[in-house]
Protein backbone atom coordinates (compact mmCIF):
# COMPACT_ATOMS: atom_id res chain seq x y z
CA UNK A 1 0.00 0.00 0.00
CA UNK A 2 1.18 3.56 -0.99
CA UNK A 3 1.51 5.38 1.99
CA UNK A 4 0.69 9.42 1.34
CA UNK A 5 2.82 11.49 3.67
CA UNK A 6 4.28 14.95 4.68
CA UNK A 7 1.74 16.51 2.07
CA UNK A 8 3.92 19.86 2.39
CA UNK A 9 7.37 18.52 1.30
CA UNK A 10 5.80 16.63 -1.31
CA UNK A 11 4.24 20.45 -2.80
CA UNK A 12 7.69 21.69 -2.20
CA UNK A 13 8.95 23.04 -5.79
CA UNK A 14 12.24 21.63 -6.18
CA UNK A 15 14.20 18.86 -7.78
CA UNK A 16 11.36 16.11 -8.07
CA UNK A 17 8.85 18.90 -9.03
CA UNK A 18 11.07 20.37 -11.69
CA UNK A 19 11.34 16.94 -12.93
CA UNK A 20 7.80 16.33 -13.47
CA UNK A 21 7.11 19.62 -14.82
CA UNK A 22 9.66 18.69 -17.36
CA UNK A 23 8.20 15.50 -18.11
CA UNK A 24 4.56 17.00 -18.73
CA UNK A 25 5.86 19.66 -20.97
CA UNK A 26 5.46 22.15 -18.50
CA UNK A 27 8.06 25.25 -17.42
CA UNK A 28 9.12 24.44 -13.72
CA UNK A 29 8.06 27.41 -10.73
CA UNK A 30 11.14 29.34 -9.28
CA UNK A 31 11.38 28.48 -5.30
CA UNK A 32 10.22 31.77 -4.24
CA UNK A 33 6.64 32.30 -6.37
CA UNK A 34 3.49 32.00 -4.89
CA UNK A 35 0.64 29.85 -5.78
CA UNK A 36 -1.94 30.65 -8.20
CA UNK A 37 -5.06 30.54 -6.41
CA UNK A 38 -8.34 29.68 -8.03
CA UNK A 39 -11.07 31.98 -6.92
CA UNK A 40 -13.64 29.38 -8.50
CA UNK A 41 -13.64 25.86 -8.58
CA UNK A 42 -15.57 23.38 -10.41
CA UNK A 43 -15.07 19.78 -10.19
CA UNK A 44 -16.94 17.48 -12.89
CA UNK A 45 -17.15 14.07 -11.67
CA UNK A 46 -18.08 11.22 -14.28
CA UNK A 47 -19.04 8.53 -11.87
CA UNK A 48 -17.57 4.99 -13.24
CA UNK A 49 -16.06 6.76 -16.23
CA UNK A 50 -12.44 5.60 -16.78
CA UNK A 51 -10.36 5.68 -20.00
CA UNK A 52 -12.00 3.27 -21.97
CA UNK A 53 -15.67 4.65 -21.25
CA UNK A 54 -14.53 7.84 -23.06
CA UNK A 55 -12.73 5.67 -25.53
CA UNK A 56 -16.34 3.86 -25.87
CA UNK A 57 -18.43 6.91 -26.46
CA UNK A 58 -15.57 8.39 -28.58
CA UNK A 59 -16.10 5.64 -31.19
CA UNK A 60 -19.72 6.31 -31.28
CA UNK A 61 -19.49 9.76 -31.88
CA UNK A 62 -16.20 9.39 -34.35
CA UNK A 63 -14.77 6.54 -34.74
CA UNK A 64 -11.92 7.49 -33.26
CA UNK A 65 -9.67 6.68 -29.70
CA UNK A 66 -7.51 8.95 -27.86
CA UNK A 67 -6.81 6.69 -24.98
CA UNK A 68 -6.07 2.93 -26.23
CA UNK A 69 -2.96 1.02 -25.55
CA UNK A 70 -1.65 -2.70 -25.49
CA UNK A 71 0.57 -3.84 -23.25
CA UNK A 72 1.53 -7.06 -25.77
CA UNK A 73 3.36 -4.48 -27.70
CA UNK A 74 1.48 -3.60 -31.01
CA UNK A 75 1.25 0.05 -31.92
CA UNK A 76 -2.48 1.67 -31.32
CA UNK A 77 -3.80 4.16 -33.33
CA UNK A 78 -5.10 7.13 -31.23
CA UNK A 79 -6.31 10.27 -32.14
CA UNK A 80 -6.60 13.78 -30.37
CA UNK A 81 -10.24 14.07 -28.84
CA UNK A 82 -11.93 17.71 -28.78
CA UNK A 83 -13.79 19.36 -26.23
CA UNK A 84 -12.62 18.75 -22.42
CA UNK A 85 -10.13 15.92 -23.72
CA UNK A 86 -7.67 18.44 -25.62
CA UNK A 87 -7.24 19.86 -21.63
CA UNK A 88 -4.21 18.54 -20.28
CA UNK A 89 -4.35 15.94 -18.22
CA UNK A 90 -2.56 13.42 -16.03
CA UNK A 91 -3.97 10.41 -14.76
CA UNK A 92 -5.67 9.77 -11.04
CA UNK A 93 -5.31 6.51 -8.86
CA UNK A 94 -8.63 6.19 -6.74
CA UNK A 95 -7.90 3.50 -3.87
CA UNK A 96 -9.84 3.69 -0.99
CA UNK A 97 -7.99 3.52 3.09
CA UNK A 98 -7.39 -0.40 2.30
CA UNK A 99 -6.16 -0.99 -1.23
CA UNK A 100 -3.20 0.54 -3.23
CA UNK A 101 -2.16 0.55 -6.89
CA UNK A 102 0.79 -0.98 -8.44
CA UNK A 103 1.34 -0.09 -12.32
CA UNK A 104 3.13 -2.96 -13.84
CA UNK A 105 0.77 -5.42 -11.25
CA UNK A 106 -2.52 -3.87 -12.46
CA UNK A 107 -1.82 -4.18 -16.19
CA UNK A 108 -1.06 -8.10 -16.29
CA UNK A 109 -4.59 -9.30 -15.41
CA UNK A 110 -8.32 -8.75 -14.86
CA UNK A 111 -7.52 -10.28 -11.03
CA UNK A 112 -5.07 -7.59 -10.42
CA UNK A 113 -6.86 -4.66 -12.02
CA UNK A 114 -10.49 -5.67 -10.16
CA UNK A 115 -8.36 -6.48 -6.69
CA UNK A 116 -9.93 -4.01 -4.07
CA UNK A 117 -11.52 -1.20 -5.57
CA UNK A 118 -12.87 1.83 -3.87
CA UNK A 119 -16.27 2.29 -3.66
CA UNK A 120 -17.93 6.13 -4.16
CA UNK A 121 -18.25 7.01 -0.98
CA UNK A 122 -14.58 6.28 0.19
CA UNK A 123 -13.70 8.14 -2.93
CA UNK A 124 -15.99 10.81 -2.91
CA UNK A 125 -14.75 11.50 0.60
CA UNK A 126 -11.23 11.50 -0.32
CA UNK A 127 -11.95 13.78 -3.12
CA UNK A 128 -13.69 16.14 -0.73
CA UNK A 129 -11.90 15.68 2.36
CA UNK A 130 -8.46 14.43 1.22
CA UNK A 131 -8.05 11.66 3.31
CA UNK A 132 -9.02 8.43 2.70
CA UNK A 133 -11.64 5.94 4.83
CA UNK A 134 -13.52 2.98 4.70
CA UNK A 135 -15.98 1.60 2.03
CA UNK A 136 -19.50 2.85 2.40
CA UNK A 137 -18.65 6.05 5.21
CA UNK A 138 -19.53 9.51 4.01
CA UNK A 139 -17.26 12.32 5.36
CA UNK A 140 -15.48 10.41 8.12
CA UNK A 141 -12.09 8.73 9.07
CA UNK A 142 -13.13 4.84 10.04
CA UNK A 143 -13.12 5.65 13.43
CA UNK A 144 -15.93 7.96 13.05
CA UNK A 145 -14.89 11.63 13.18
CA UNK A 146 -16.10 14.12 10.38
CA UNK A 147 -13.48 15.35 8.27
CA UNK A 148 -13.75 18.42 6.84
CA UNK A 149 -14.12 19.11 3.49
CA UNK A 150 -13.81 21.58 0.47
CA UNK A 151 -17.28 22.72 0.32
CA UNK A 152 -17.52 23.55 4.30
CA UNK A 153 -13.90 25.10 3.57
CA UNK A 154 -15.28 27.42 0.59
CA UNK A 155 -18.19 28.58 3.21
CA UNK A 156 -15.62 28.95 5.76
CA UNK A 157 -13.97 31.57 3.25
CA UNK A 158 -17.55 33.61 2.61
CA UNK A 159 -17.66 31.52 -0.77
CA UNK A 160 -20.83 29.68 -2.35
CA UNK A 161 -20.88 25.72 -2.48
CA UNK A 162 -22.97 23.20 -4.45
CA UNK A 163 -23.29 19.79 -5.34
CA UNK A 164 -25.11 18.54 -8.64
CA UNK A 165 -25.84 14.78 -9.30
CA UNK A 166 -27.76 13.15 -12.33
CA UNK A 167 -28.65 10.25 -9.56
CA UNK A 168 -30.01 11.26 -6.03
CA UNK A 169 -28.73 14.14 -4.53
CA UNK A 170 -28.12 12.06 -1.32
CA UNK A 171 -26.14 9.38 -2.94
CA UNK A 172 -22.49 8.36 -2.61
CA UNK A 173 -20.56 11.64 -4.20
CA UNK A 174 -22.60 14.23 -3.91
CA UNK A 175 -22.93 13.43 0.40
CA UNK A 176 -19.45 12.89 0.26
CA UNK A 177 -19.11 16.26 -0.21
CA UNK A 178 -21.28 18.07 2.20
CA UNK A 179 -22.50 15.10 4.94
CA UNK A 180 -20.78 13.28 7.57
CA UNK A 181 -21.81 9.49 7.75
CA UNK A 182 -20.98 6.45 9.06
CA UNK A 183 -23.09 4.55 6.16
CA UNK A 184 -23.80 5.86 2.62
CA UNK A 185 -27.01 4.16 2.79
CA UNK A 186 -28.16 6.23 5.64
CA UNK A 187 -30.03 8.15 2.99
CA UNK A 188 -32.41 10.10 5.43
CA UNK A 189 -29.94 10.91 7.78
CA UNK A 190 -27.43 12.11 4.68
CA UNK A 191 -30.03 14.22 3.33
CA UNK A 192 -31.27 16.31 6.34
CA UNK A 193 -27.36 17.06 6.97
CA UNK A 194 -27.63 18.78 3.59
CA UNK A 195 -30.79 20.35 4.16
CA UNK A 196 -29.35 21.94 7.59
CA UNK A 197 -25.85 22.83 6.13
CA UNK A 198 -24.96 26.39 4.39
CA UNK A 199 -24.91 25.08 1.16
CA UNK A 200 -26.23 27.34 -1.43
CA UNK A 201 -27.12 24.55 -4.09
CA UNK A 202 -28.31 21.39 -3.81
CA UNK A 203 -29.06 19.59 -7.05
CA UNK A 204 -29.96 15.59 -7.93
CA UNK A 205 -32.85 12.99 -8.86
CA UNK A 206 -34.42 11.65 -6.09
CA UNK A 207 -38.02 12.72 -6.68
CA UNK A 208 -40.13 10.47 -4.09
CA UNK A 209 -43.46 10.98 -6.28
CA UNK A 210 -42.47 9.93 -9.54
CA UNK A 211 -40.77 7.14 -10.79
CA UNK A 212 -37.68 6.47 -13.04
CA UNK A 213 -40.11 7.02 -16.62
CA UNK A 214 -41.00 10.30 -15.05
CA UNK A 215 -44.52 9.00 -14.06
CA UNK A 216 -46.47 9.85 -11.55
CA UNK A 217 -46.49 7.46 -8.58
CA UNK A 218 -50.05 6.54 -6.57
CA UNK A 219 -47.86 6.16 -3.88
CA UNK A 220 -45.07 8.21 -2.77
CA UNK A 221 -41.43 6.22 -2.10
CA UNK A 222 -39.38 8.33 0.53
CA UNK A 223 -36.52 6.25 0.19
CA UNK A 224 -34.18 9.32 -0.68
CA UNK A 225 -35.89 11.62 1.83
CA UNK A 226 -37.61 11.75 4.79
CA UNK A 227 -41.06 12.41 4.15
CA UNK A 228 -41.26 15.55 7.22
CA UNK A 229 -38.17 16.71 5.16
CA UNK A 230 -39.88 16.86 2.11
CA UNK A 231 -42.63 18.92 3.40
CA UNK A 232 -40.32 21.44 4.39
CA UNK A 233 -38.56 21.62 1.02
CA UNK A 234 -42.21 22.00 -0.64
CA UNK A 235 -43.41 24.64 1.69
CA UNK A 236 -40.20 26.56 1.24
CA UNK A 237 -39.61 26.94 4.99
CA UNK A 238 -35.78 24.93 5.02
CA UNK A 239 -33.91 28.46 3.44
CA UNK A 240 -33.95 27.32 -0.26
CA UNK A 241 -36.43 27.90 -3.10
CA UNK A 242 -37.54 24.91 -4.31
CA UNK A 243 -38.08 23.84 -7.90
CA UNK A 244 -38.72 20.37 -9.66
CA UNK A 245 -40.58 21.66 -13.00
CA UNK A 246 -38.13 21.17 -16.33
CA UNK A 247 -39.24 24.76 -17.21
CA UNK A 248 -37.73 26.45 -14.08
CA UNK A 249 -34.67 24.49 -13.82
CA UNK A 250 -34.48 25.72 -17.97
CA UNK A 251 -35.44 29.11 -16.58
CA UNK A 252 -32.56 29.18 -13.90
CA UNK A 253 -30.14 28.27 -16.27
CA UNK A 254 -30.77 30.39 -18.57
CA UNK A 255 -30.51 33.12 -16.31
CA UNK A 256 -34.30 34.32 -16.50
CA UNK A 257 -34.88 33.33 -13.01
CA UNK A 258 -32.56 34.53 -9.71
CA UNK A 259 -33.10 32.67 -6.81
CA UNK A 260 -30.77 32.85 -3.48
CA UNK A 261 -30.21 29.42 -2.82
CA UNK A 262 -31.48 26.36 -4.57
CA UNK A 263 -32.74 22.99 -4.03
CA UNK A 264 -33.47 21.52 -7.06
CA UNK A 265 -35.27 17.96 -7.83
CA UNK A 266 -35.96 16.79 -11.00
CA UNK A 267 -39.79 14.60 -11.29
CA UNK A 268 -37.79 11.69 -11.87
CA UNK A 269 -36.82 8.86 -8.82
CA UNK A 270 -33.08 7.60 -8.85
CA UNK A 271 -31.90 8.53 -13.06
CA UNK A 272 -32.56 11.69 -15.12
CA UNK A 273 -32.51 8.97 -17.79
CA UNK A 274 -30.36 5.54 -17.21
CA UNK A 275 -33.11 3.65 -15.32
CA UNK A 276 -36.11 4.73 -17.87
CA UNK A 277 -37.72 1.35 -18.92
CA UNK A 278 -36.28 -0.08 -22.02
CA UNK A 279 -38.19 -0.95 -25.45
CA UNK A 280 -35.88 -3.79 -25.64
CA UNK A 281 -36.60 -6.95 -22.71
CA UNK A 282 -33.42 -6.68 -22.61
CA UNK A 283 -31.70 -2.81 -22.06
CA UNK A 284 -28.26 -4.23 -22.79
CA UNK A 285 -29.39 -4.90 -26.82
CA UNK A 286 -30.48 -1.38 -27.37
CA UNK A 287 -28.96 0.94 -29.52
CA UNK A 288 -28.17 4.91 -28.17
CA UNK A 289 -31.26 6.76 -28.37
CA UNK A 290 -33.21 4.13 -29.06
CA UNK A 291 -35.54 4.30 -26.03
CA UNK A 292 -37.67 7.66 -25.73
CA UNK A 293 -35.86 9.83 -22.87
CA UNK A 294 -37.39 11.67 -20.13
CA UNK A 295 -38.61 14.65 -20.38
CA UNK A 296 -36.64 15.95 -16.99
CA UNK A 297 -33.95 18.33 -17.78
CA UNK A 298 -30.46 17.07 -18.79
CA UNK A 299 -27.13 17.30 -16.87
CA UNK A 300 -26.25 20.91 -18.64
CA UNK A 301 -29.43 22.56 -17.46
CA UNK A 302 -28.69 21.35 -13.69
CA UNK A 303 -25.10 22.55 -13.91
CA UNK A 304 -25.92 26.05 -15.52
CA UNK A 305 -28.67 26.69 -12.74
CA UNK A 306 -26.08 26.04 -9.82
CA UNK A 307 -23.81 28.19 -11.34
CA UNK A 308 -26.09 30.82 -12.00
CA UNK A 309 -27.04 30.73 -8.58
CA UNK A 310 -23.63 30.48 -6.96
CA UNK A 311 -22.20 33.23 -9.36
CA UNK A 312 -23.71 35.99 -7.54
CA UNK A 313 -21.54 35.55 -4.42
CA UNK A 314 -18.31 37.85 -4.95
CA UNK A 315 -16.12 35.74 -3.17
CA UNK A 316 -16.66 32.86 -5.56
CA UNK A 317 -17.44 29.20 -5.18
CA UNK A 318 -16.93 25.63 -4.88
CA UNK A 319 -19.04 23.26 -7.52
CA UNK A 320 -19.23 19.78 -7.59
CA UNK A 321 -21.10 18.38 -10.74
CA UNK A 322 -21.83 14.22 -11.06
CA UNK A 323 -22.45 12.47 -13.69
CA UNK A 324 -23.87 9.74 -11.53
CA UNK A 325 -25.27 7.47 -13.63
CA UNK A 326 -22.42 6.72 -16.32
CA UNK A 327 -21.65 4.20 -13.48
CA UNK A 328 -24.71 2.85 -12.83
CA UNK A 329 -24.55 1.49 -16.46
CA UNK A 330 -21.23 0.28 -16.36
CA UNK A 331 -22.59 -1.88 -13.02
CA UNK A 332 -25.69 -3.04 -15.93
CA UNK A 333 -22.84 -4.10 -18.41
CA UNK A 334 -25.10 -1.73 -20.94
CA UNK A 335 -23.17 -0.40 -23.44
CA UNK A 336 -25.79 2.15 -25.31
CA UNK A 337 -26.69 3.61 -22.43
CA UNK A 338 -23.06 4.16 -21.16
CA UNK A 339 -22.64 5.95 -24.33
CA UNK A 340 -25.68 8.14 -23.24
CA UNK A 341 -24.86 8.83 -19.81
CA UNK A 342 -21.30 9.75 -21.15
CA UNK A 343 -22.55 12.05 -24.15
CA UNK A 344 -24.71 13.48 -21.83
CA UNK A 345 -21.72 14.74 -19.31
CA UNK A 346 -19.45 15.86 -22.05
CA UNK A 347 -22.47 18.15 -23.14
CA UNK A 348 -22.24 19.31 -19.48
CA UNK A 349 -18.68 20.02 -19.58
CA UNK A 350 -18.47 21.74 -22.79
CA UNK A 351 -21.79 23.80 -21.82
CA UNK A 352 -19.91 24.95 -18.40
CA UNK A 353 -16.70 25.88 -20.03
CA UNK A 354 -18.44 27.85 -22.52
CA UNK A 355 -20.12 29.83 -19.27
CA UNK A 356 -17.06 29.98 -17.79
CA UNK A 357 -15.59 32.12 -20.66
CA UNK A 358 -18.66 34.16 -20.89
CA UNK A 359 -19.21 34.75 -16.83
CA UNK A 360 -16.01 34.46 -15.75
CA UNK A 361 -12.63 33.59 -17.10
CA UNK A 362 -9.82 31.36 -16.91
CA UNK A 363 -7.54 33.31 -14.63
CA UNK A 364 -10.26 32.96 -12.16
CA UNK A 365 -11.91 29.83 -12.30
CA UNK A 366 -10.49 26.24 -12.44
CA UNK A 367 -12.25 23.57 -13.84
CA UNK A 368 -11.53 19.88 -13.74
CA UNK A 369 -13.01 16.99 -15.14
CA UNK A 370 -12.22 13.41 -14.09
CA UNK A 371 -14.35 10.37 -12.08
CA UNK A 372 -13.97 8.88 -8.98
CA UNK A 373 -13.13 5.22 -10.18
CA UNK A 374 -13.78 3.01 -13.36
CA UNK A 375 -16.81 0.84 -13.29
CA UNK A 376 -17.23 -2.31 -15.51
CA UNK A 377 -14.12 -2.93 -17.18
CA UNK A 378 -14.64 -2.21 -20.48
CA UNK A 379 -12.32 -4.12 -22.66
CA UNK A 380 -11.71 -4.78 -26.16
CA UNK A 381 -13.59 -7.58 -27.95
CA UNK A 382 -11.77 -10.37 -25.73
CA UNK A 383 -11.75 -11.92 -22.42
CA UNK A 384 -7.94 -11.72 -22.38
CA UNK A 385 -7.53 -8.53 -20.04
CA UNK A 386 -6.07 -5.13 -21.73
CA UNK A 387 -7.30 -5.77 -25.51
CA UNK A 388 -7.74 -2.36 -26.84
CA UNK A 389 -11.27 -1.48 -28.37
CA UNK A 390 -12.45 -1.81 -31.93
CA UNK A 391 -14.51 -1.68 -34.70
CA UNK A 392 -15.29 -4.17 -37.19
CA UNK A 393 -15.62 -3.55 -41.14
CA UNK A 394 -19.29 -2.01 -40.67
CA UNK A 395 -18.07 0.62 -37.96
CA UNK A 396 -19.70 -1.58 -35.13
CA UNK A 397 -17.84 -0.98 -31.59
CA UNK A 398 -16.48 -4.21 -30.30
CA UNK A 399 -16.37 -4.16 -26.40
CA UNK A 400 -16.32 -6.56 -24.09
CA UNK A 401 -17.83 -5.91 -20.29
CA UNK A 402 -14.97 -7.88 -17.70
CA UNK A 403 -16.93 -6.93 -14.73
CA UNK A 404 -20.07 -5.05 -13.25
CA UNK A 405 -17.97 -3.68 -10.59
CA UNK A 406 -15.69 -1.01 -9.69
CA UNK A 407 -12.09 -1.74 -10.98
CA UNK A 408 -9.12 -0.33 -9.84
CA UNK A 409 -7.23 1.44 -12.74
CA UNK A 410 -6.80 4.89 -13.09
CA UNK A 411 -9.11 7.24 -14.48
CA UNK A 412 -8.08 10.71 -16.15
CA UNK A 413 -7.96 13.72 -14.80
CA UNK A 414 -8.37 17.17 -16.70
CA UNK A 415 -7.41 20.29 -15.39
CA UNK A 416 -8.03 23.57 -17.14
CA UNK A 417 -7.36 27.15 -15.93
CA UNK A 418 -6.13 28.97 -12.58
CA UNK A 419 -3.67 27.15 -11.41
CA UNK A 420 -3.72 24.16 -13.56
CA UNK A 421 0.06 23.57 -14.37
CA UNK A 422 -0.26 23.49 -9.89
CA UNK A 423 -2.58 20.78 -10.13
CA UNK A 424 -0.51 18.80 -13.06
CA UNK A 425 2.58 18.55 -11.02
CA UNK A 426 1.04 16.89 -8.45
CA UNK A 427 1.25 13.56 -10.33
CA UNK A 428 4.59 12.26 -9.22
CA UNK A 429 3.97 8.86 -9.70
CA UNK A 430 4.31 7.28 -12.77
CA UNK A 431 2.44 4.46 -14.70
CA UNK A 432 4.24 1.95 -17.27
CA UNK A 433 1.23 3.40 -19.84
CA UNK A 434 -0.81 5.97 -18.50
CA UNK A 435 2.42 7.60 -17.51
CA UNK A 436 2.40 10.48 -14.54
CA UNK A 437 -0.49 10.06 -12.06
CA UNK A 438 -1.71 11.52 -9.09
CA UNK A 439 -3.68 10.09 -5.70
CA UNK A 440 -7.32 11.33 -5.44
CA UNK A 441 -6.61 12.39 -2.13
CA UNK A 442 -3.78 15.08 -3.63
CA UNK A 443 -5.89 17.79 -5.31
CA UNK A 444 -8.25 18.68 -2.67
CA UNK A 445 -4.93 18.61 0.17
CA UNK A 446 -3.55 20.99 -2.38
CA UNK A 447 -7.04 23.10 -1.97
CA UNK A 448 -7.36 22.85 1.87
CA UNK A 449 -3.86 23.05 2.60
CA UNK A 450 -2.28 25.65 0.42
CA UNK A 451 -5.25 27.33 -1.50
CA UNK A 452 -7.67 27.84 0.59
CA UNK A 453 -6.39 28.07 3.59
CA UNK A 454 -8.46 27.85 6.88
CA UNK A 455 -6.72 31.54 8.28
CA UNK A 456 -8.00 33.34 5.10
CA UNK A 457 -11.55 32.94 6.82
CA UNK A 458 -13.63 35.95 6.40
CA UNK A 459 -13.80 37.40 9.51
CA UNK A 460 -16.75 38.04 11.27
CA UNK A 461 -18.90 41.77 10.16
CA UNK A 462 -18.72 44.01 13.46
CA UNK A 463 -22.17 44.78 14.56
CA UNK A 464 -23.45 48.82 13.31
Amino acid sequence: MRIRTNFSRRLAVGVTAGLTAVALGLPALPAHAAPAVAENIIVMIGDGMGYNTLDLTNLHLRGTTGYQVNPNGSAVKNEKQPGFQSYSYVGMSTYAIVGAYNGPIAWTSTAAATGIPTDSAAAGTAMASGHKTFHGIIGMTPSGKPLPNITERAKALGKAAGVVSSVPYSHATPAAYVAHEISRNNYHNITNQMINSKMDVVIGAGHPFYDDNNKRLAEPDFKYISAADWNRLEKNTTGYSFIEKTADFKAIAEGKKKVKRLWGVPQVASTLQQERSSVRADAQQEKVGETPFNKVPNLTDLSLSALNVLNQNPRGYFLMVEGGAIDWAGHANQTARSIEETMDFMDAVEAVSKWVEKNSSWDKTLLIITADHETGFINGPSERAMVPLAQDAHGNIQIQWLSDQHTNQLVPFFVKGAGAQQVLRLATSQDPYRGAYMDNIDFPQLVMHKWWIQSQAAAPKKAA
